[in-house]
């Protein structure tokens, strides 16, 4: 599998109320692009890697993943 480009956006919530101030939840959203034919086993690892995220598995609020796979164009021959 090959991994043209890869770039992020996390975006967390911070509820106003109550103390300690703490976390209410978090969005990570990767954009992966992909070489053709590789795109089906990049959403694969995706979800395995959030599902066995230590750190998405340890910390006491929710954390998504909103993957966006893009495939590369085949340069013409």
């Amino acid at each position: 599998m090959e991994v043209l480009a890869y770039a992020d956006r996390a975006e967390a919530v911070l509820p106003g109320e109550g103390r300690p101030l703490r976390m209410g939840s978090a969005v990570l959203r990767p954009r992966i692009t992909v070489a053709p034919g590789t795109d089906e086993a990049v959403h694969r690892l995706v979800e395995k890697a959030h599902a066995d995220c230590i750190v998405a598995n340890s910390i006491g609020f929710p954390v998504e993943v909103e993957a966006e796979v893009l495939v590369a164009e085949v340069a013409p021959a």
